[in-house]
Parts: C-alpha cells; sequence; structure tokens
C-alpha cells in the first residue's frame, strides 16, 4: 500500500526538474546539483519522518508534511528561477519528503 500511495502521491517527477531548469535557461550544472540535493536531503527526510513518526499522532504529522510541501510550492511560484531559488525550492520540498514510514500505519489503523 505504501509503495502505491508514495509513487502515486509524487508531486514533482524528479526527472522533469533538469529539463524544466534548462527551459528556464539555467546551466546544466543546477539541474544536476538539485538532483543531488534531493537525494541527501530524501536520506535526511525518511530519517526524520521515521523519528517523528514514532513521537507524534501520524495523521497530524501527514498533514504537516503535505502542509509543508504545498508552502515550498507556493514559494517557489513566486520566486524568480534562479540557482538560487531551485535549491531553496529543493530543500523545502524534499526534506520532509518520506510519507510513507507516516501514511502506511495511519492508513492501516483506520477501520
Amino acid at each position: 500500500m505504501s509503495v502505491g500511495c508514495t509513487r502515486s502521491c509524487w508531486i514533482v517527477d524528479k526527472r522533469d526538474i533538469p529539463a524544466f531548469l534548462a527551459d528556464a535557461g539555467q546551466p546544466a550544472w543546477v539541474g544536476s546539483t538539485v538532483l543531488a540535493l534531493i537525494g541527501l536531503l530524501n536520506i535526511f527526510g525518511l530519517l526524520a519522518a521515521c523519528y517523528l513518526g514514532s513521537r507524534v499522532s501520524k495523521p497530524w504529522l501527514l498533514g504537516g508534511i503535505y502542509l509543508g510541501r504545498a508552502v515550498a510550492i507556493a514559494i517557489s511560484v513566486l520566486l524568480p528561477i534562479t540557482p538560487a531559488s531551485a535549491f531553496v525550492f529543493a530543500a523545502l520540498l524534499n526534506l520532509p519528503v518520506k510519507e510513507a514510514p507516516v501514511a502506511a500505519p495511519a492508513l492501516a489503523s483506520k477501520p
């Protein structure tokens, strides 16, 4: 269940980010650095989600993760596309990225 939910709940397909940044006039290194930053922050996001999932109500934590993503997307829409804004977007969107450790138990506990 969590694998399917995690795949279907992706907000931004990571494979499209370098092409989007290239279309916006950014050099190729910006797209590759954003992907590297996403991969690095996914590790910390998973660890944070597992840690918080054992200490905070899972439905509230899941709501907070999705609220944080909404704020990150709103901020990225308001900022001009620069290397710095791309790095900020990757950091804000992907630090709390792993909802699977939180969503699977929350969904399993529902009758």
